[in-house]
């Protein structure tokens, strides 16, 4: 009988057959109830090899067994089949056995910020990847037309985005400490051809483990798209995708699959709404994507939200239906303080929601809830999201709300949380320093600084936070040596010169600090550089007393600040240091009419801000009326916006009221309160700082209530952290008038004095010094 003869009679072809078919069809099974149910991602490729794979037994069996009748079994049946199984064991093990086997994604039951359950899928957080996407503009490969490397950046960050599985971020998600800042400072103004191994440094220093970069050309017919992945720590090439068609968003489409494909990432089809068509979500408008991306470029390089909301009101003229260009109307036109408008704007990208993805929604909803003041409901929001995908983004998201609401024991839970899920999130460590100088423990504040630095030895923020630390803890001489570290790390180093400054400033060392200015001034390289050093120029003028040079000082930094601050914060950083700087030359009508017109700058409720100034001035125009009701004002501000990180404001405010009423121990108590209140503001270490003068607006008040012994005790803290500034050694010297020791006052007095030499002649707390030295210098009767 022939072997071909002897394979019929058997039955060997039929069974295999019928075994692979079965295989196969168990696969496609799998391969779709792993898509639906989320299930291991490998457990598919298994269930395929490791069937398969036994085929040589399928044959064994089917030699031995197929042929009708009874049959023994053979010997080769008794050593092949384990053999083969132990093969099989052998060859899922190497193939698998260090991969994660666990399902991509859990059901779990949420309550939505209504207080509506939910039952939604949450991603394992092993299957995330994060990664940035620079602009699509490689070094040596920009087209003459820039739209397609812009426009390319945005479809492919937001094809790849919507996957629940993807973390993805660019250098349009934050302009001042973003990806750009560093592409600037190096040069790189349009953010294209940008060296690789720039964008490796970028990337590292976010915590993004992958990055994208790649090129687009355009031949009038036709284009070629070029997208690489890059391994962040070894710089190692994953893959590289060339397309070439004449369809841009279809080309993206099969970028951002093969990406996805690179990286091992699940689908997130099923429950978490599949994977929406670029078109559905940018229409299919090209001039629309033109002005879209010139509104997003707008904000970028330029900072002018004028021309970016024009851009973006061109794209919706083009295609009303662009849901992306609603939302960034709404937040230009936040920007610009136009409220009313900001929430017309959403209300049209609500409209249109269903072209988002479900983490577009959320982000839409957040912000809703973040414009009208609606903080409980973001708070559960972000809890929500929190539960549901257990992406790190939202824990920190949670724990900056409860920083800036005044829960900071809950926000430092959060951050460690976060710490703790995503293990390369070190700017948590930055975050918990900030946190435990806010709530009086200087030491961990500073330990939390050391780890970071350990970590990130070259980092600039963290070597600037670490001698901010060490200033507020009364250790000047370390302060100094980790500023002048930072020096080493900074290309040109004006942040840490100007910290410098502020230590030269504090110790009296006006000659010292000029120098420092001067150098400061000489090495900046843009309007951010020019912005900081104005404002430290502005800092030590005021503290000089030549208030009406901080004025001239303060209209050149408006046209920096124009460049480099959103449009409500430039109007606040010009007109309320300017009305300020008024009242303290006692000239209330220039302060009441620029007053004025910051308030018809600054559209409702965002100018209710502006009513701690109007508190000062009316208080100091005896109306307290109109004082109070200011001050209701402000506390309404706040309570509305849950910002809790200014209510130091509401006791500076209440403070000023009581001192033109001459209640001076309500002054000084409330002054003190401003101090622990402004100590506690997580936001800035420099609020803190800047407001070391109103120790000794809290001690001069103590002295005039008779509390010697609380001005004392406030005055012995101050000093330790500064003691440059000459409103603490006036209210020294009235300490030691009153305590019976007039010649040290009259030592304080003249030290005070000194340090204002140069100062403006009606600056109203210069006259009342001489006042005092007049006093102490007057004959005895």
């Amino acid at each position: 009988m022939s072997f071909y003869q002897e394979i019929r009679e058997r039955r060997v072809l039929p069974a295999v057959g019928v075994y692979i078919g079965a295989c196969w069809v168990l696969v496609e099974i799998l391969d779709r109830l792993t898509e639906r149910y989320y299930l291991s991602p490998y457990l598919t490729d298994i269930v395929f090899w490791g069937l398969y794979s036994l085929i040589p037994a399928v044959l064994l069996l089917a030699w031995t067994h197929g042929r009708p009748g009874k049959d023994k079994t053979s010997r080769a049946e008794k050593v092949g089949i384990p053999v083969n199984l132990v093969l099989t064991v052998g060859l899922l093990l190497a193939m698998f056995g260090g991969k994660d086997l666990s399902a991509t994604a859990e059901l779990v039951t949420v309550s939505n910020e209504l207080g509506q359950q939910e039952e939604r899928y949450v991603p394992r957080e092993t299957y995330r990847r994060r990664l940035a996407v620079f602009f699509l503009g490689r070094e040596g490969e920009i087209p003459a037309d820039p739209f397609f490397p812009y426009g390319a950046t945005a479809l492919l960050a937001q094809d790849l985005g919507q996957n629940p599985f993807m973390v993805v971020s660019t250098p349009w998600d934050n302009r001042e400490h973003g990806y750009y800042s560093r592409m600037e400072q190096s040069g790189y103004r349009d953010g294209l051809g940008v060296p690789l191994g720039l964008l490796r440094e970028i990337a590292a220093r976010a915590n993004r483990p992958y990055f994208v970069d790649g090129s687009v050309r355009s031949d009038g017919g036709g284009m070629e798209l070029t997208v690489s992945l890059w391994e962040t720590d070894t710089l190692r090439e994953v893959g590289t995708y060339r397309g070439e068609g004449s369809d841009l968003l279809t080309l993206v489409d099969e970028a951002s699959e093969q990406v996805r494909a690179w990286l091992d990432v699940p689908s997130g089809k099923g429950a978490f709404g599949g994977d929406l068509p670029l078109s559905e979500t940018f229409g299919s408008s090209s001039e629309a994507l033109k002005h879209y991306v010139d509104g997003l470029n707008a904000q970028l390089f330029d900072n002018d939200w004028d021309s970016s909301l024009r851009a973006f009101e061109a794209a919706l003229a083009a295609d009303p239906n662009f849901v992306l260009a609603w939302i960034h109307r709404a937040l230009a036109q936040w920007e610009l303080g136009d409220v009313a408008a900001t929430q017309q704007s959403l209300a049209e990208a609500r409209r249109l929601d269903y072209r988002l993805s479900e983490r577009d929604q959320m982000r839409l909803r957040a912000f809703t809830y973040r414009i009208s003041g609606e903080t409980d409901k973001l708070e559960k929001l972000l809890r929500m999201q929190i539960e549901l995908t257990g992406d790190v983004t939202y824990v920190r998201g949670l724990a900056r709300l409860l920083m800036l609401t005044g829960r900071l024991e809950e926000s430092k839970t959060q951050y460690r949380r976060a710490m703790e899920q995503d293990s390369s999130d070190l700017g948590s460590l930055l975050a918990l320093a900030r946190l435990e100088q806010s709530t009086g423990r200087p030491e961990q504040a500073i330990e939390y600084a050391r780890r970071y630095i350990q970590a990130r030895p070259e980092d600039l923020a963290g070597n600037l936070l670490l001698g901010d630390l060490l200033t507020h803890a009364g250790r000047p001489a370390e302060a100094r040596l980790q500023f002048e570290r930072a020096q080493l790390l900074d290309d040109p180093p004006v942040e840490p010169t100007l910290r410098l400054v502020g230590l030269a400033a504090r110790e009296g060392e006006w000659s010292e600090a000029r120098a420092l200015l001067a150098e400061a001034r000489a090495m900046g390289v843009s309007a951010l550089h020019a912005s900081q050093v104005l404002a430290s120029e502005v800092a030590v003028e005021v503290r000089l007393g030549r208030i009406e040079r901080a004025i001239e000082l303060i209209e050149d930094l408006f046209e920096y600040n124009r460049q480099v601050l959103p449009p409500v914060e430039q109007v606040f950083s010009y007109f309320v240091p300017i009305s300020q700087f008024s009242m303290m030359l006692g000239r209330l009508d220039q302060a009441e009419s620029v007053l004025q017109e910051a308030q018809a700058s600054i559209q409702p409720p965002l100018n209710q801000f502006l009513s701690f100034i109007e508190v000062v001035l009316r208080a100091r125009q005896g109306d307290f009326v109109a004082a109070e009701a200011a001050l209701q004002q402000g506390v309404d501000a706040l309570e509305r916006f849950k910002a809790d990180y200014l209510s130091f404001q509401i006791s500076i405010s209440g403070a000023e009221i009581a001192r033109a009423h001459g209640d001076h121990a309500q002054a000084a108590a409330l002054y003190a309160e401003a101090i622990e209140r402004a100590r506690r503001s997580p936001v800035d270490l420099g609020v803190a700082g800047e407001l070391t003068s109103l120790y000794g607006e809290s001690a001069q008040q103590y002295v005039k209530a008779g509390d010697l012994e609380a001005a004392r005790v406030l005055l012995d803290r101050a000093f330790e952290r500064d003691e440059g500034e000459p409103s603490l050694w006036v209210a020294r010297a009235m300490l030691q008038r009153a305590s019976g020791n007039p010649a040290m006052a009259l030592a304080s007095i003249n030290y005070a004095l000194a340090i204002w030499r140069d100062a403006d002649p009606d600056y109203v707390a210069y006259q009342k010094a001489l006042s005092l030295r007049d006093e102490l210098t007057a004959p005895s009767r």
